[in-house]
């Protein structure tokens, strides 16, 4: 058997600053979910994605489409890297324990990063459909609806 390779763990990653507070929160676990949590003003999780609501149409289309490319990436790599682990155990292929686990905790991340972009894409669609909803979501927040956003 072979031995593990070193794998940089999230905090020991090169060139990857600690987001301040990020290991207290339970809302801000993937770079994805950190990078929501601060466009919705850093105050926890808000109900369908309230930070977006402001957004004009446009924007809102061209966000649930590009979420839902980026959902549909998630899961593709997520299915690849499935499908390399399949044969390379159909195969004898020697795994180390700490590899087959950084595996898992990486497919594990790949698939909550896709349910998460599916999510975002799915209530930026729903504003679309309904301005009004968009509308209340954005004055609650303190927004003036589209006017909010250049």
């Amino acid at each position: 058997m072979r031995e593990a390779l070193p794998h940089p763990r999230p905090h020991d990653t090169p060139g990857a600053a600690p987001v301040p507070g990020a290991a207290a929160s339970p809302f801000a676990q993937t770079a994805l979910q950190r990078l929501v949590h601060l466009l919705q003003g850093g105050e926890g999780p808000a109900l369908a994605d309230a930070g977006i609501a402001r957004l004009p149409p446009a924007r809102l289309e061209a966000l649930s489409r590009h979420a839902l490319e980026e959902s549909d990436t998630c899961l593709e790599r997520a299915e690849l890297m499935l499908r390399l682990v399949e044969a390379g155990l159909e195969h004898d292929v020697a795994v180390v324990a700490d590899d087959m686990l950084c595996i898992a905790r990486h497919i594990a991340r790949l698939l909550r990063d896709h349910r998460r972009w599916r999510e975002l894409a799915g209530n930026a669609a729903y504003y679309l459909d309904h301005p009004e909803a968009a509308t209340r979501m954005a004055a609650a927040r303190g927004g003036t609806g589209e006017a909010a956003v250049p």
